[in-house]
């Protein structure tokens, strides 16, 4: 079932011009307060998540891999011995 919008059922409550502004103003502060509860949790879990060293490695390994694979597909010519291929190479190689 779908649920009518404020407005189609504005006219149908019977409230005064000054009730509907107390409704949509205490409406406003609760999201408001509930966006800024949110949104000191998500901060908090986004701060524990840099001090974890378990995901500080994993997101320095991906950086690492996105710049090989940019020094990688920069290169021009495919035949030609470059210092990305060099540096890639070296790493496969455990050199």
């Amino acid at each position: 079932m779908t649920r009518a919008s404020a407005k189609a059922i504005e006219g149908s409550t019977k409230l005064t011009g000054i009730q509907r502004d107390w409704v949509k103003a205490y409406v406003e502060e609760v999201v408001k307060e509930e966006i800024a509860k949110l949104r000191a949790e998500l901060l908090e879990v986004m701060n524990g998540i840099g001090t974890d060293p378990d995901v500080k490695t994993k997101l320095n390994n991906a950086l690492t891999r996105i710049g090989d694979l940019e020094n990688r597909y920069s290169e021009d010519d495919k035949f030609t011995l470059t210092r990305a291929k060099l540096l890639r190479f070296m790493k496969e190689q455990g050199l």
